[in-house]
């Protein structure tokens, strides 16, 4: 069993490999190896991950892409946003809801859609979304969450030239929307 100072010290370690690599992509021209991915595959691959919390909170994903839609980019950094962003619908989604994920037709884009109902979130949140280690009301927030999630997400959007967007519509329906160009 590790001891708390050991606990730290790991934790303390982990949080500082996550900003340096923040940093580096955010300064440095990181390759980007594009490649046609299938959108539909992808979301339900990152789903996978996401399922044994979905299912303990009864969170289901209502997934609304047609199985050709397809477009060129980085699969790896693609597949580590969407995974993240269904990572957070799930986890600060209300118990019992449903997790929709769409496609809003856009020229010369495609706007991919992820909203979940949300509770405990405020449009005065939004602002900080995507700040370093902010996560609401951190006293009472999970453990296992760092604050990082979405400045990665972000990061990661920015270097594949996705504009990403959030906001908080009526009766507290939270929607990340990724424009992505095609």
């Amino acid at each position: 069993m590790l001891t708390d100072c050991a606990l730290l010290f790991i934790t303390s370690r982990f949080f500082e490999t996550f900003e340096l690599t923040l940093s580096r992509w955010e300064q440095e021209d990181t390759a980007i190896e594009k490649e046609e991915i299938e959108l539909n595959s992808l979301v339900k691959d990152c789903w996978n991950h996401c399922t044994a919390e979905a299912e303990i909170k009864g969170i289901q994903l209502d997934c609304r892409i047609e199985s050709n839609v397809t477009f060129a980019t980085d699969k790896e950094k693609f597949h580590m946003i969407v995974k993240n962003l269904l990572e957070n619908a799930v986890a600060y989604s209300v118990p019992g809801s449903h997790i929709r994920c769409r496609l809003e037709p856009g020229n010369p884009s495609i706007n991919l859609i992820f909203e979940n109902q949300a509770a405990n979130l405020c449009s005065e949140d939004l602002g900080h979304l995507f700040d370093r280690f902010w996560r609401k009301e951190k006293a009472r927030s999970e453990v296992n969450h760092s604050g990082l999630g979405l400045s990665i997400t972000k990061a990661l959007a920015d270097m594949l030239d996705i504009q990403i967007t959030p906001e908080l519509m009526e009766d507290r329906w939270f929607r990340m929307g990724l424009k992505i160009r095609t």
